[in-house]
């Protein structure tokens, strides 16, 4: 009687491999935006440390140095050292 199932317990099928490939791509292009927003945050950093000898005390500072709004609760950032990194890198 199994053997009469339409698809094989073995492997999945088209629309779950088109399924899990979209979803992939949607979090590998998701990563990379993240990668990219933090290289203008680390620039903003830099800038505003240029301007004001110092670090800004918060994300908040370099807002108006950003073309696009940030979610600050998605970086980990050090004022002491000007260091900013994606909260999931570092768990």
């Amino acid at each position: 009687m199994l053997s009469l199932l339409p698809f094989s317990c073995k492997g999945k099928n088209p629309v779950e491999e088109a399924g899990d490939t979209l979803i992939d791509v949607y979090e590998g292009s998701k990563v990379e935006s993240q990668q990219v927003t933090l290289k203008s945050i680390q620039n903003a950093i830099n800038i505003y440390h240029a301007q004001y000898g110092r670090y800004p005390e918060s994300l908040d500072e370099i807002s108006s140095l950003m073309d696009t709004p940030i979610d600050i609760d998605m970086y980990e950032y050090n004022p002491e050292n000007g260091e900013v990194r994606i909260k999931h890198e570092i768990d």
